[in-house]
């Protein structure tokens, strides 16, 4: 069974989203760094695949 890179992407986010939910639980600290992190990352990769 082959995955769509849609469907690659997804899973990844989700699990990054679940990993991050986790850590800003039990790790104020670290999860509000990892969320700005991931907010910067997701915001360079927006901004570089517009065409």
């Amino acid at each position: 069974m082959s995955m769509e890179p849609a469907s690659v992407r997804l899973a990844v986010l989700l699990m990054v989203g679940v990993i991050v939910t986790i850590l800003a639980l039990y790790a104020p600290e670290a999860g509000a760094a990892v969320v700005g992190a991931v907010t910067v990352v997701a915001l360079l990769a927006e901004l570089t695949s517009r065409k």
